[in-house]
C-alpha cells in the first residue's frame, strides 16, 4: 500500500430513494477513488436491488455486501475487511453530505500535508434537521475536545477520510453511530492531526429515512467516556 488510494465506503439501510443517484454522482467521481464498496446493512426496501441496477455498466470499480442489520458501525467495519488501499472515505448513502465535497477532502491527503480530513457542516435555517440536533451535536464535540484535548468541530459528520490500517490491532465495536467516534479515537491514538473542511449539508427528515436519535446520543457520550478511560497514546 506504498501508493496513496482511496477506497469509499458506502453503508446503505433503507435508501432506495437516493441509491440511484449516488451511484451516479459516484460516476462523476471516478478518477478520485480506486474503488467503492457499498455494504447494505439488511435493507428491508429496494436498497439492493436498485444498487445493482444502478451499478450496471458503470466505470469505476465497485464491491457489493450485505449482512444483517446490525447498524451503520457494523456496516464500515464489514467494509473495511474488502479495503487493499493506502485511505478510506466513508459516505453516507442518504445524500445529506455532497459527493463531490470527497474531492476537496482528499486533496490534503493526496498532496502529502495530512494523513486524514474530516468534513464539518453549518447548521443554517436551510440545512439544520432541529435546533436540538444542532445543539446536541455541538455538546457532543465539546465533550469530545475536553476528553481528548483535540479540536474536532463536528464529530459526528460522517464525511471521514483516514488510513485503512488505524485500526490494526484496535478493537472497535461500535455498531451504530458511535463509529463516528472510534475513528477519532484510533486517529488520536496514532497521533494523527486531521485536517477540516466544511462541507454541504442538507439534512433529511424522519419521514425521509433520518433514524438518529437522543439514545444515539447518550450511546456516543458513553462511547466517548469509555475509549478515554481505556485508551493509551
Amino acid at each position: 500500500m506504498a501508493d496513496i488510494e482511496l477506497t469509499i465506503i458506502v453503508p446503505i439501510f433503507n435508501e432506495a430513494r437516493t441509491i440511484t443517484e449516488l451511484v451516479s454522482k459516484l460516476e462523476n467521481l471516478r478518477s478520485v477513488f480506486k474503488y467503492c464498496v457499498f455494504v447494505d446493512d439488511g435493507s428491508p426496501d429496494e436498497s439492493y436491488l436498485l444498487l445493482q441496477e444502478a451499478l450496471h455498466g458503470r466505470e469505476f470499480h465497485s464491491t457489493t455486501l450485505r449482512q444483517p442489520n446490525l447498524g451503520k458501525g457494523a456496516a464500515i467495519r464489514t467494509g473495511i475487511k474488502s479495503v487493499e488501499t493506502s485511505h478510506v472515505a466513508i459516505l453516507d448513502a442518504d445524500l445529506e453530505l455532497d459527493p463531490n465535497d470527497l474531492i476537496e477532502l482528499w486533496r490534503p491527503i493526496q498532496n502529502g500535508e495530512r494523513m486524514a480530513s474530516l468534513g464539518y457542516r453549518q447548521f443554517l435555517s436551510q440545512s439544520s434537521y432541529t435546533y436540538r440536533y444542532k445543539v446536541g451535536n455541538r455538546i457532543l464535540s465539546h465533550v469530545y475536545g475536553l476528553l481528548f484535548n483535540q479540536v474536532v468541530t463536528d464529530v459526528m459528520c460522517g464525511y471521514k477520510v483516514f488510513p485503512s490500517d488505524i485500526f490494526d490491532g484496535t478493537t472497535y465495536k461500535g455498531r451504530r453511530f458511535s463509529i463516528e467516534i472510534d475513528i477519532l479515537a484510533a486517529l488520536w491514538r496514532k497521533k494523527v492531526q486531521p485536517y477540516e473542511l466544511q462541507v454541504s449539508y442538507k439534512a433529511r427528515s424522519r419521514s425521509q429515512g433520518k433514524i438518529i436519535g437522543y439514545s444515539d446520543a447518550f450511546l456516543v457520550l458513553f462511547r466517548m467516556i469509555y475509549l478515554r478511560i481505556t485508551s493509551r497514546r
